[in-house]
């Protein structure tokens, strides 16, 4: 069996290393006669002095429960880490046999792993938040907020994620820089198609987390909540006194379990300075996926950006439809004027204005906002207000040996303003065709039916002029 805190203790403060752990030894560094240490419900940390490397600060992490799996895996985050070098993160390595510790009755089997990691000097992210909150410190809570905004930065770039990503696991320096510490959940490329052996902690986790969400996307909900909470302190800190449970900064699982009905999530979504990453949230927790689209233009610090929008036809005729196509990058809402209303960040659609009309469409990012607008001008349909065709007079006898008809006069009006008119770079169509003249449809052979012939005449004469 494993050793407890107390256990862990004793060794420490006597120095129990085992010859053949690489030659590592450590003296606890000790305060008002105890040593420096925290204690969890996995392991135990104790902050101790190299004493083969200059007296260098380290931390000593030593476990509670067994995880040889977990324990297998430390190698690969430890080589990663090394080869990252990031300010974020501290190095660190895994001795299988660090530390001996009299927690069973074979010898042997009281041999115990550990990892020596780098000491992180500083407060964590919760006990400093306080600190600023208490203080009214808002310029402070604001560059703590940028600092997070740059580490979430790296993690969303990065090929890793952390799994457990909270304020306990985030220490702040006197530069208020954060580092990330506790790696027992991190997931790094050797594990692609392993399963997660913790779920994190729920007032910073997605609700549908599971142990198969195990890869570099996997702080996506952490981060934002996290950022989201920072940004809100900075404006109103007395709300650190309202939702703080010492498990938490904001959030709960509770909110994030009801939404609709969370005293935070309204208030958050009146505050101008957070209300687009809370719709983010909400939109989050309605999905079935804990992953966030397109994440990283929240933190990316790029304005939103209109790649295109156009129309297919800047001058129409009334009643003819215009095609309006668009593409947005780095924006969250959508809107075209007009009663159009929001729309997504691409797409196309069509529309019949009944008059010159000027659309705009408005891209608002997370990192401010951008329009652009077109004119559509319409030109007025022609209206044919008479159409005069002279008629045949006849007479009680009448040679019909050749009768034309000549060509209509007709009269033609636009309801169209001269003004606009002059300035409207449009091309008139000239007809082309005139009626051609009707031919004469036969002889009347019955004088007896002169008039009622005559009038068929007429109606068919009619008749083709109509269909020219």
């Amino acid at each position: 069996m494993y050793p407890t805190s107390p256990q862990y203790r004793h060794s420490v403060v006597n120095k129990y290393y085992p010859p053949n752990n690489g030659g590592y030894k450590f003296t606890p560094i000790i305060i008002n006669d105890e040593p420096v240490y925290e204690s969890g419900n996995k392991a135990i940390v104790f902050k101790v002095i190299d004493d083969n490397s200059n007296n260098t600060v380290k931390a000593l992490k030593l476990f509670l429960i067994d995880n040889k799996e977990r324990f297998n895996q430390y190698e690969e985050i430890s080589n990663f880490l090394n080869r990252l070098s990031s300010s974020f993160f501290v190095g660190f390595k895994f001795i299988e046999n660090l530390i001996y510790v009299e927690a069973n009755e074979n010898q042997e089997e009281n041999y115990f792993p550990g990892l020596i990691m780098e000491w992180a000097d500083g407060m964590t992210l919760g006990s400093k938040v306080k600190e600023l909150c208490d203080s009214q410190s808002t310029n402070e809570l604001k560059k703590l907020t940028q600092s997070f905004k740059e580490l979430s930065l790296f993690l969303l770039n990065s090929q890793m994620g952390h799994g457990d990503l909270k304020h306990d696991n985030l220490i702040v320096d006197d530069n208020l820089k954060i580092k990330v510490i506790d790696y027992d959940g991190l997931f790094v490329p050797a594990f692609e198609n392993k399963t997660s052996n913790e779920l994190g902690t729920d007032s910073f986790q997605h609700p549908l987390r599971k142990n198969t969400d195990f890869n570099h996307n996997v702080d996506h909900f952490s981060i934002l909540t996290i950022y989201v909470s920072l940004i809100a302190l900075s404006v109103n800190p007395t709300l650190y006194n309202k939702f703080n449970d010492q498990q938490n900064l904001l959030f709960t699982l509770e909110d994030f379990l009801a939404p609709d009905h969370s005293e935070l999530f309204k208030i958050l979504s009146d505050l101008k300075e957070t209300k687009p990453l809370v719709s983010v949230i909400r939109n989050s927790l309605a999905n079935d996926s804990i992953y966030i689209d397109k994440i990283k233009e929240i933190f990316n610090d790029q304005p939103p950006k209109i790649k295109f929008f156009n129309c297919d036809r800047k001058v129409i005729l009334n009643g003819v439809e215009a095609n309006i196509s668009w593409e947005i990058e780095n924006a969250y809402s959508v809107e075209i004027n007009n009663g159009i209303g929001a729309l997504p960040l691409s797409g196309e659609i069509k529309l019949k204005p009944k008059s010159d009309t000027i659309y705009k469409i408005t891209a608002i990012g997370f990192n401010g906002e951008t329009s652009e607008q077109i004119e559509i001008r319409v030109f007025p349909t022609p209206v044919i207000e008479s159409l005069k065709i002279p008629t045949p007079i006849f007479e009680t006898r009448l040679n019909i040996n050749s009768i034309s008809i000549q060509a209509p006069n007709i009269d033609l009006k636009i309801n169209l303003d001269l003004n606009k008119f002059s300035q409207t770079p449009a091309n008139f169509t000239i007809l082309k065709e005139d009626i051609q003249n009707t031919k004469p449809l036969s002889w009347l052979k019955d004088e007896t039916t002169t008039w009622n012939s005559i009038s068929k005449i007429f109606d068919e004469i009619k008749t083709k002029i109509n269909k020219k």
